[in-house]
């Protein structure tokens, strides 16, 4: 409940509470007991080297303020109760303290000169050593050292509701670690930091994990960071983190030691004062140390049970548990679902510079993985980077800010392999040099593989069905490429084109191409294709009458050549003729050649007719022209057309029927026409003959 008003000296305590911290902030004189009761506090300091320290001298317990760097005390507060003051804590921003007295926690708003009280969590078992807030929760901690000094317990209390939320956690301390004394406190991050006496001096320790803000009395482990030297007459009962990199250690009568917070070296022994360096039981400020965290982000792994080992070196870090971690499990993301995943947080000195970097554990090779880091303030401005760098490792200077909570986040991508291959005809040797690609010619190709992935490749081979079945091989030189590198790969000999070829149309064939990464399966390139369009034409001849039959002087023989092209390739210059030589010593060219398509001409000195032409795929051109059978001559007519396109019937032959008898015209089918008549007169006259003698025997008759 609140006991600004209940609380048997409240009304004493909120103008004398006012006045001293006036006097002590040099608002008013040293009379204070004029000061009105009204007056605002000031807020506590959270800068500099200033410790506010309780004490258990004769009489009430008192709130002092020490300068760490000088030793001069000054007493600030007088607490209630009586004499057992202790756990001290200040809320984030110096507007409030807590502490404990006689079994109940006490909270002071300094704005409103008021108490709010509860009883405190019972921690059976344990003692009342330490307290401190959590600047990132703004909740009050507090709670000892079990027996044997191996174990710690926490409470936890909510200033806002005045409320125990209950035991928030049983810490297990290091290993070979037994504390008979101890207070603790939290960094920036709200990472608790725990130090105590020890048969050997004192102790820095670090929680692993986050304290709970809730009754669930999580079980946590802790880590050693460092020892520190033993100092005469130092409890190590009361610790302070200053801003800057220090602890403030102290208790008891001793002086208070400003101990490097990273090292555990010993860097100032300041004696105390004043009467509160006769029983000084807690330290506390409203500051934070400055501190490193290195923390994983894992976009995927290449096998399930891959990990990575963190580490923190450099500046002055002790190598231990408190400054190394190993990720855990398979999940993908930021690797912090366990406190021994990450290195750190470990305290660091501003100006100090720190290395830190990753190791293969588990299963994992590095090279399969692309590394980036990048160091940030948690506690500044979104986006604002103190480092950045490629690789699995880096540094880090520490800025000279207050509290500074530097994380640093190595970031892992698995490194994915890929080639892509690009296949071209380079030529085709015209070998007969008829000017467009056919059987007979020869075809060369390329094959560029390119590295299109992030991890090196090696064995490269080229697979091209074609050439694999015409038995040539590709060779690639070299046979090995980093990621953005290229090679071209050719083939061992050209390849020929065949008459399948020609009759399929195109020389087709596909290709692949295959690397093999470090420690992973061969990688395929997607199939590549080309096309090698290939052409050709044929020649064919026919004639009506067909060839074969027989002609007669005087009819016409009529003659077709058909030109055909063949393949998907264009033929430019397509040619033939025809040698009529044979057939114009039997007969008269008609003058009449035709073509559909291309130029046709008939040469009568050499006797031959000519055509040529450009042939488009799936072109058919039709030449015609015709002759007359004469008189004259062997009788044979056989003539026969030369071209590339022929191979089969490009001859036509024909044979003259004899002439008829001399006198006699003929006719083409060779019959007499002079005989014709002279039967019919023949059969005519007989005919008469016989009808006239019918007719005297009908005579006689009658």
């Amino acid at each position: 409940m609140s006991a600004a008003l209940s609380h048997p000296r409240a009304r004493g305590l909120r103008g004398g509470i006012a006045a001293v911290l006036m006097v002590s902030a040099g608002l008013v004189g040293a009379s204070i007991a004029t000061a009105p009761a009204a007056q605002a506090a000031p807020v506590l300091q959270c800068t500099g080297s200033t410790v506010y320290v309780t004490n258990q001298g004769a009489g009430d317990g008192d709130l002092w303020q020490i300068d760490a760097t000088t030793g001069t005390a000054t007493a600030l507060i007088d607490l209630p109760g009586d004499n057992v003051v202790n756990q001290l804590g200040i809320a984030p921003g110096g507007g409030n303290f807590l502490f404990t007295k006689a079994g109940t926690v006490y909270d002071y708003t300094l704005a409103t000169d008021s108490f709010d009280s509860t009883p405190a969590q019972v921690l059976a078992g344990y003692s009342a050593v330490g307290g401190a807030v959590s600047p990132t929760s703004g909740l009050y901690y507090y709670g000892g050292i079990g027996a044997g000094g191996t174990e710690y317990q926490i409470a936890v209390y909510d200033p806002v509701t005045n409320t125990n939320r209950g035991v928030a956690s049983t810490i297990r301390l290091p290993e070979g670690v037994a504390l008979t004394n101890s207070d603790f406190a939290f960094d920036t991050l709200g990472q608790m930091y725990i130090v105590g006496s020890t048969p050997t001096g004192g102790a820095l320790i670090r929680v692993d994990g986050s304290i709970p803000s809730t009754g669930s009395n999580s079980a946590l482990t802790s880590s050693l960071l460092t020892r520190i030297e033993p100092v005469a007459g130092v409890t190590y009962a009361a610790i302070a983190f200053g801003g800057t990199g220090e602890v403030y250690i102290g208790g008891g009568a001793g002086p208070i030691l400003r101990v490097n917070a990273t090292t555990g070296a010993l860097v100032g022994n300041v004696p105390v004062s004043g009467a509160v360096a006769s029983n000084m039981t807690d330290f506390a400020t409203c500051g934070a140390p400055p501190t490193l965290t290195v923390q994983k982000n894992v976009a995927g792994r290449v096998q399930p049970t891959d990990q990575f080992a963190l580490s923190i070196t450099g500046g002055g870090i002790v190598p231990g548990p408190g400054s190394i971690g190993v990720t855990e499990g398979a999940e993908p993301g930021l690797q912090t679902q366990s406190p021994a995943e990450t290195a750190g947080s470990v305290i660091v000195q501003p100006n100090a510079t720190y290395d830190f970097g990753e190791t293969a554990a588990g299963t994992t090779n590095l090279a399969d993985y692309g590394s980036r880091w990048e160091c940030v303030d948690a506690q500044g401005p979104a986006g604002a980077t103190i480092g950045s760098g490629t690789g699995p490792s880096g540094s880090v200077t520490i800025p000279q800010i207050a509290g500074v909570a530097v994380v640093c986040t190595v970031f892992n991508e698995p490194l994915v392999p890929g080639m892509s291959l690009d296949k071209r005809v380079t030529g085709v040797i015209d070998a007969n040099g008829n000017g467009y690609d056919d059987v007979g010619d020869r075809i060369t190709w390329e094959f560029e593989l390119t590295n299109t992935g992030e991890t090196p490749l090696a064995g490269l081979t080229i697979d091209d069905d074609r050439l694999a079945a015409a038995g040539i091989g590709i060779t690639c030189d070299p046979d090995a490429l980093a990621p953005a590198e290229s090679v071209v790969c050719t083939a061992d000999r050209p390849y020929t084109i065949t008459p399948a070829d020609l009759a399929a149309g195109a020389v087709v064939n596909t290709a692949t191409g295959t690397g093999t990464p470090p420690g992973k399966p061969p990688v395929i390139t997607p199939p590549d294709t080309t096309e090698t369009p290939v052409g050709g034409y044929t020649v064919t001849k026919g004639s009506d009458p067909r060839s074969g039959r027989s002609v007669a002087a005087g009819s016409v023989i009529a003659y077709t050549l058909t030109v055909t092209q063949r393949g998907l390739a264009a033929v430019p210059g397509a040619v033939l003729e025809d040698d009529l030589a044979e057939v114009l010593d039997d007969a008269a060219y008609n003058g009449d050649v035709s073509a559909s398509a291309g130029a046709a001409s008939f040469d009568a000195a050499a006797g031959t007719l000519s055509w040529r032409g450009d042939l488009a795929a799936g072109d058919v051109v039709t030449i015609t022209y015709s002759v007359t059978v004469g008189t004259r001559g062997d009788g044979d007519l056989v003539n026969t057309v030369t071209s590339p396109g022929c191979s089969t019937a490009c001859t036509t032959t024909h044979d003259r029927v004899p002439p008829p008898a001399a006198g006699l015209a003929t006719t083409g089918g060779g019959v007499a026409i002079g005989g014709i008549v002279g039967a019919v007169l023949v059969i005519a006259v007989g005919a008469g003959l016989v009808l006239r003698g019918r007719r005297g025997a009908r005579h006689d008759v009658s």
